[in-house]
């Protein structure tokens, strides 16, 4: 029980910091963030100037978290076959999401323009900057 609590205000704050990212691309980047500016020029503001600095809470809470689960895993008897099983569960772990978004994202993409075509897809980007 005594590492739970701590764990817990870690993901907290990888939570918090997540959002503060989220709110300063909001802030950055797109329409939104101009008709938003109008409105409340402040907010904006400060989540264009400090948001930024929840990318360096986000990535010293995550690579706290690797390293513990890093640790749990020295302190066991080292076998090469157990190293790679980690490591494999790790990325299997991140890859999933990633496809998963990745097919939500060009699917809808695609289906929009009334192509399926992955290269056409792919391409897309620069189609619509007119590149």
């Amino acid at each position: 029980m005594k590492h739970t609590q701590p764990l817990f205000l870690i993901d907290l704050l990888k939570v918090f910091a997540a959002l503060l990212i989220i709110l300063h691309h909001l802030s950055s980047y797109g329409q939104i963030a101009e008709d938003t500016r109008a409105f409340l020029p402040g907010v904006m503001n400060f989540l264009f100037e400090y948001g930024r600095f929840a990318v360096q809470i986000f990535l010293v809470m995550a690579g706290h978290l690797a390293t513990q689960s890093l640790t749990r895993f020295a302190s066991a008897k080292f076998s090469s076959q157990h190293l790679l099983r980690v490591i494999i569960n790790r990325y299997l772990r991140l890859f999933a999401p990633y496809l998963v978004a990745l097919i939500f994202t060009i699917v809808p993409i695609c289906s929009l323009f009334g192509r399926f075509d992955l290269y056409y897809c792919l391409r897309l980007d620069c189609t619509l900057l007119g590149k």
